[in-house]
């Protein structure tokens, strides 16, 4: 099941004090009333993965998906926000906004700024940095942490990181911190300096013989599923485009 928001959970060891959750609780903010949807995933009962990243346990941080954490890892800061901002709303109305935002970025997306919040937030726990510099991140910090993924992390995790950070800012309606010319900088390090590891060989390119290999094992004269599959493969090969952009994910018809 996952674990429900309780004042009772600690602090990482290390931490300084910051606006506790009991002040929080006497502004009248309900957690589950602040956000409506939070509560739907957790009454779902499905249990973490043995394999997920663990983390010190935290009142902010509940035990939800990967893609969901950009939703409902919160902090001080972006809770009192949301309290602010639901004042005038209704729980229904905050689950329609909830949803909205929910569908503004591909389920694939969330699972990767999931993934980066997560390392963000294992590093300040390593680094003992308090829970009122997490969110929003500061410059100075946003520098160290980048600074320490230089000859180890790949550039586009590096990319992916800073981006997922940023739209956690983004969604949280928290100042994300001026990306300045150090900071460029720093994601030139990461990418000059990327281990040969992370970067695969390139892959053979695609020639005007698998077109014609292609086209011999289709029927392009009575199977219109064949007909859109070589258009759209040669619309990719003659246009230089990725597949990406031309096709999109095949939803199975309701019964």
């Amino acid at each position: 099941m996952y674990k429900k928001f309780t004042p009772s959970q600690t602090l990482p060891s290390g931490s300084v004090a910051f606006l506790q959750v009991e002040s929080i609780g006497d502004v009248g903010v309900n957690v589950h009333q602040l956000y409506p949807r939070l509560a739907e995933q957790q009454n779902r009962g499905r249990a973490p993965k043995a394999n997920s990243p663990r983390i010190v346990p935290n009142f902010f941080r509940p035990q939800v998906l990967a893609s969901e954490r950009i939703f409902f890892w919160i902090l001080p800061a972006s809770l009192i926000k949301r309290h602010q901002f639901a004042a005038n709303y209704t729980c229904a109305q905050l689950l329609t906004f909830d949803c909205a935002v929910l569908h503004s970025l591909t389920e694939g997306t969330r699972g990767g700024y999931g993934a980066a919040i997560i390392d963000w937030i294992k590093w300040c726990d390593r680094n003992n940095i308090p829970e009122n510099r997490r969110l929003p991140i500061s410059s100075q910090d946003l520098r160290i942490y980048i600074t320490h993924k230089v000859g180890v992390d790949s550039a586009s995790k590096t990319n992916t990181a800073i981006s997922g950070l940023r739209a956690w800012h983004t969604i949280q309606d928290v100042q994300w911190p001026q990306e300045d010319s150090l900071l460029s900088y720093l994601r030139r390090a990461a990418i000059s300096e990327a281990p040969a590891s992370t970067t695969l060989p390139p892959r053979a390119p695609v020639t005007v013989h698998h077109l014609a290999a292609l086209r011999r094992h289709l029927n392009l004269r009575s199977s219109p599923l064949d007909i859109a599959v070589f258009a759209c493969a040669c619309t990719a090969f003659w246009g230089a485009a990725r597949l990406s952009e031309l096709v999109c994910p095949i939803r199975k018809c309701p019964s």
